[in-house]
């Protein structure tokens, strides 16, 4: 059941990558880093971490879509 909802099409999971496939994991990838950039700021700027992590989570439901 999980492996049906994280492989909605032939992409990653069954091995066919497609262009689209690989900038959404690079953009899931580098939205990553800066929100992990963003975390170690003193004091945490919260509105820019949540859109770091907005747009993370955006690309990563595109990866797996």
């Amino acid at each position: 059941m999980l492996s049906a909802l994280l492989a909605a099409d032939d992409g990653i999971w069954a091995g066919k990558l497609n262009l689209a496939d690989i900038f959404f994991l690079i953009a899931a990838i580098l939205f990553g880093i800066a929100l992990v950039i963003r975390l170690m700021l003193k004091p945490v700027p919260i509105d820019t971490v949540m859109i770091a992590a907005g747009l993370m989570l955006v690309a990563l439901g595109w990866l797996v879509l």
